[in-house]
């Protein structure tokens, strides 16, 4: 524990690394305090009541993300309807909103369908880094975003920003302590930097989690080989020479050094292997905002730099070579495979935005008029090397690849509230993207094209307690490379996805309760579908990725989310996504072979999902959040061979705190429910003395421990 301490003091001092600025709100939300009674929104570059933004938005506090026991990414987005996540790792790296999304499925994943932004950094496809960590609130954007945040938002964006440096002090230590030898210890501190000065704040953060994690290793007789170690550190730094003038700068750093160890030829919590893999990232991020209000204008410089490394190791064959063989085996007696992957993605980034926007306030029209327009470049270049060793040795199919991206865009959007009760909005985006690949096999590919999107809405206040939207939006997003070398389509084109949504906004007159629901359609053209397909002439584990264009697919669904305070202190909520996401048309070649998708359920889209939770908080420093998540079957593959079982999984915290001093018992999935994140089958085997089947990676079993927090 010492050492754990020492380690979180010392990041706390000495918080390096960088990140990027988040967009001021212009809400005051002191750092410790209750979350405000308006949560703002910021999906479209400016703050806002998320009733108002006629787009199907998910707002989640930090508070309600602490209350939840949530200390990543991966236990959050349960909350919000019509999303999931690829489990091919220890973290999620790739996410899907309404079946849109990479699998991640050995691929090069150059350009990901679904954005991912830390405090503005784009961390798309290096998803492991996104942590709590003094998070004030997360955005869940569904549908097209392109217009306003690029190509990397074709299906929608996961948008996290941590919280903002204020001159009041204050400091917060939690430690949490639970079964697995959990432990976890979040620290934060800040204020104004320099006494009786009001220019510049300052706020620090640093986090360690510890978890061995849900699997025994039977060969190595351990049981933390699917274990995680995740330290998080963040510096803010505000300053504001004038009242006109702002500069935020912000440094990030985390180092996740996770185990992968969760495949079982059993099919339970017991592994065979005798090299358990590992999933690290490292990731470090660097950034300034600049802003400038000059009359009716504000004008924002942002600019950012991220380096992020990827190590990811796994036993491909899931067992030590002198394994006893099962009963029934019909491999030779002298039949082994020692089969080890190893990859490694170095990925650099940096972004440059200005942006010019009207002033709440200041605008035309006594402020009916309000616009913003931006001008955008941006770089990305990814190296990547896979080696995977037959006992010991390469099998021939080793890669080393260099990937590079550059974009220019413009965009803009304009808003008018043509009579009292309705506004129209209207944007576009016109971008021109290169990007060049080559690797250690030969093959070279280099494309240059314009991207365009745009988006147009109509938002209408039927009464005070009642508001409807109607939009349209397109976004597109650049083609890609198969890395096998013998695999027929060596390249696929460049996907584009057309949106209409239609909302129904509803709340009380006293802003106690809010309800919206809403119903969409998306035709994707081009649609990017991966898969992964036995090599002709191989066995059951010499498999190929594929990834190809559809020539039609569709997703079609609705969400809806309720909240409430029926009375002082006591909260519901709830929420349901529905979606049915197919492909409409898609044959493909491998070997003799014609494979037909058409008409097959999009991997990673559950028909439905849920979440529900009771939360209260009364006066006398009792607390208490008891929160159900959920979703129905849904496939792991787009050709509908495997598919993971319905789940729910149960949350809890009950608490009590003073001013000073709080304690809690937490738990995540108290019920213990297995359920699968990913998974291989039918006609597949980790080798040949196990028979083919299914076989899933099972998610996180049940935790819960005991909670201590100080404030000042």
């Amino acid at each position: 524990m010492r050492r754990v301490i020492t380690q979180i003091v010392s990041v706390g001092l000495l918080t390096s690394g960088a990140a990027w600025a988040q967009e001021d709100t212009d809400v005051a939300t002191p750092a410790d305090d209750p979350a405000p009674t308006l949560m703002v929104v910021t999906a479209q570059l400016r703050a806002q009541d998320p009733q108002s933004v006629p787009a199907s938005v998910t707002v989640i506090s930090g508070d309600t993300l602490r209350a939840a026991a949530a200390t990543h990414l991966e236990d959050a987005i349960r909350m919000a309807p019509n999303v999931d996540w690829v489990g091919a790792s220890n973290r999620p790296r790739f996410l899907l909103i309404r079946g849109v999304g990479d699998l991640g499925t050995g691929n090069l994943i150059t350009n990901p369908s679904v954005g991912v932004l830390l405090d503005g950094v784009d961390l798309s496809g290096m998803g492991a880094a996104l942590t709590t960590l003094d998070v004030e609130r997360l955005e869940v954007l569904r549908g097209p975003q392109g217009t306003l945040y690029g190509p990397n938002s074709l299906g929608g964006l996961f948008k996290m920003t941590s919280r903002a440096p204020t001159l009041q002090p204050s400091a917060r230590v939690e430690v949490r302590f639970g079964n697995h030898d959990t432990h976890t210890i979040e620290a934060v501190a800040g204020g104004r930097l320099v006494p009786r000065s009001d220019v510049v704040s300052v706020r620090a953060a640093a986090s360690l989690v510890h978890t061995d994690g849900w699997m025994k290793n039977v060969t190595l007789d351990r049981s933390d080989t699917a274990g995680r170690d995740e330290l998080a550190s963040r510096l803010r730094v505000r300053i504001d020479p004038t009242k006109a003038v702002r500069f935020d700068l912000i440094g990030s750093y985390v180092d996740v050094d996770d185990g992968y160890d969760h495949w079982s030829v059993e099919n339970n919590r017991k592994t065979w292997s005798d090299k358990p893999g590992k999933d690290q990232q490292r990731t470090g991020m660097g950034a300034l905002l600049a802003r400038f209000d000059v009359g009716p204008v504000r004008i924002e410089s942002n600019t950012s730099l991220s380096t992020s490394k990827w190590t990811f190791t796994s036993d491909w064959d899931w067992i030590a070579a002198d394994t006893p063989r099962p009963a029934g085996s019909t491999a030779a007696d002298d039949y082994s495979i020692d089969l080890f992957n190893t990859q490694i993605t170095q990925q650099d980034g940096f972004t440059e935005e200005l942006r010019a926007l009207s002033r709440e306030g200041r605008g035309a029209w006594d402020d009916r008029v309000r616009w913003l327009g931006g001008l955008y470049a941006g770089g990305t270049r990814q190296q990547m090397s896979t080696v995977t060793q037959y006992f010991g040795v390469s099998d021939g199919y080793d890669n080393a690849s260099d990937y590079k991206r550059l974009s220019a865009a413009g965009f803009g959007q304009l808003d008018v509230d043509v009579i009292d009760r309705l506004t129209l909005t209207a944007g576009g985006r016109v971008e021109h993207a290169w990007q060049d690949y080559s690797d250690t096999n030969g093959f070279e590919n280099h494309e240059d094209r314009w991207l365009f999107g745009w988006k147009a809405a109509a938002f209408a206040r039927v009464i005070d307690a009642l508001s409807l939207y109607a939009s349209g939006a397109q976004s597109s997003k650049l083609g890609g490379f198969n890395l096998a070398t013998d695999v027929p389509v060596k390249t696929y084109a460049p996907e584009i996805d057309r949106s209409f949504e239609f909302g129904v906004r509803s709340q009380g007159a006293d802003r106690r309760w809010h309800a919206n629901g809403t119903f969409f359609y998306v035709a994707r053209q081009g649609e990017q579908l991966s898969e992964w397909v036995q090599r002709p002439g191989g066995d059951s584990g010499d498999i190929y990725f594929y990834t190809d264009n559809a020539k039609r697919a569709h997703t079609l669904g609705a969400e809806f989310e309720v909240s409430g305070t029926p009375v002082i202190g006591l909260t519901l909520e709830g929420a349901l996504g529905l979606l049915d996401a197919r492909i409409d048309e898609w044959q493909f070649q491998t070997g003799a072979d014609t494979l037909d998708y058409s008409g097959n359920v999009v991997a990673n889209a559950p028909a439905a999902t849920f979440s529900a939770a009771v939360s209260y908080d009364s006066p006398i420093g009792a607390y208490g959040r008891v929160g159900v998540t959920g979703a129905s079957k849904r496939y792991f593959a787009n050709n509908d061979g495997i598919s993971g079982d319905p789940y729910a999984l149960l949350d809890l915290r009950l608490g009590w705190r003073v001013k000073w001093f709080g304690v809690s018992v937490w738990g995540r999935n108290l019920n213990d429910a297995r359920y699968a994140t990913t998974g291989f089958g039918p006609g597949f085997s980790p080798n040949e003395h196990y028979p083919y089947g299914n076989y899933y990676r099972w998610g996180d079993g049940a935790s819960y421990g005991l909670a201590f927090e100080g404030h000042l």
